[in-house]
């Protein structure tokens, strides 16, 4: 890629902290700064990655979360027709007591 010159200015402390860092790594400022450049833009292109995947978890998860729950209300549906309806049979009312209080108010 080719490349084009740029200056811009800076307080004196975020140069004092420039140099020191690009003394410390061995580089030229501006090749530092380059670098700084580049993974900033890398991080703000993954980070909307990341956002937009987090969305479409997001949906899956509220799909997932009302599918849960209507296959918990079928199940007690069921549970509670085989109380009523089993060997050993149980008053509608009292069937659909003990379904509300040990399936449906989990």
């Amino acid at each position: 890629m080719k490349k084009v010159s740029l200056s811009f200015r800076v307080d004196t402390g975020l140069r004092a902290q420039l140099d020191n860092r690009a003394k410390a790594l061995g580089v030229k400022e501006s090749n530092l700064v380059r670098e700084i450049l580049s993974q900033y833009f890398d991080k703000e292109t993954e980070i909307a990655r990341l956002r937009s995947e987090l969305k479409g978890l997001r949906h899956e998860f509220f799909g997932l979360s009302k599918s849960i729950s209507k296959t918990r209300e079928d199940l007690a549906l069921g549970v509670e027709a085989l109380l009523v309806s089993g060997n050993k049979k149980v008053e509608p009312e009292r069937a659909s007591a003990w379904v509300d209080e040990n399936m449906r108010d989990c």
